[in-house]
């Protein structure tokens, strides 16, 4: 076994990009996958739909503030990871 000493900054950066990309490449399909049930099932895609336009408004853009709101986008998301 190798001793701390014996890592190179190309090691170090290697493995936080590994990290990295790993939590990117899992967020990534739990939204592809939730995208695709919203796409099949119309019901769900709307009342999620409406609960984002109602909380954001006219500022255009969710934030980290409304992100307490959205109950029902939750849901759909939990239900994607359950599912997926």
């Amino acid at each position: 076994m190798h001793g701390l000493s014996s890592f190179t900054k190309d090691n170090v950066k290697g493995v936080l990009l590994n990290l990295f990309l790993g939590g990117i490449d899992t967020s990534a399909n739990t939204l592809n996958w939730a995208m695709a049930e919203l796409a099949r099932n119309e019901r769900v895609r709307k009342k999620a739909h409406d609960e984002v336009r109602s909380c954001v408004g006219k500022k255009g853009k969710v934030t980290a503030e409304d992100l307490d709101k959205l109950h029902y986008l939750r849901l759909v998301i939990k239900e994607t990871w359950r599912l997926y």
